[in-house]
């Protein structure tokens, strides 16, 4: 199928404001940001020993990504989608993920099976 045979994309339709980042690394920690990480389209994302405190993340997607031993203190997941994301290791205190949801997605923790399933109900409770 070639692009001449598709239809056309109707004139009530305006483009998104979901930019797309592929295949980037966070370099340092990140404090304090409510611009710079909402309504993204995350492709293979990867950050370790990484910081994230007061960032909101509203409506972004993660494909893919990698987030080893990061900290994620009172982030806003609001209406995110993981998706075959891992995040090794990573702990969120005092985050949100209302309207977020989760499809194979690793989360594997030092700390006991009961502290994990309680981030995994804790956000499943907030997807509808």
């Amino acid at each position: 199928m070639t692009d001449d045979s598709l239809p056309a994309i109707p004139d009530d339709f305006s483009p998104g404001n979901r930019r797309t980042i592929t295949d980037h690394y966070v370099a340092k920690d990140v404090m304090d940001e409510v611009v710079t990480f909402k309504f993204k389209n995350f492709t293979r994302l990867n950050a370790i020993k990484i910081r994230f405190k007061n960032v909101s993340f509203d409506h972004s997607v993660f494909d893919g990504c990698y987030f080893k031993n990061c900290v994620f203190d009172s982030c806003d997941f609001t209406g995110c989608r993981f998706t075959g994301s891992n995040f090794h290791q990573s702990s969120f205190p005092g985050s949100r993920f209302d309207y977020a949801t989760f499809e194979r997605i690793g989360l594997y923790t030092s700390h006991s099976a009961s502290s994990r399933s309680a981030f995994i109900v804790s956000a499943a409770t907030r997807t509808s």
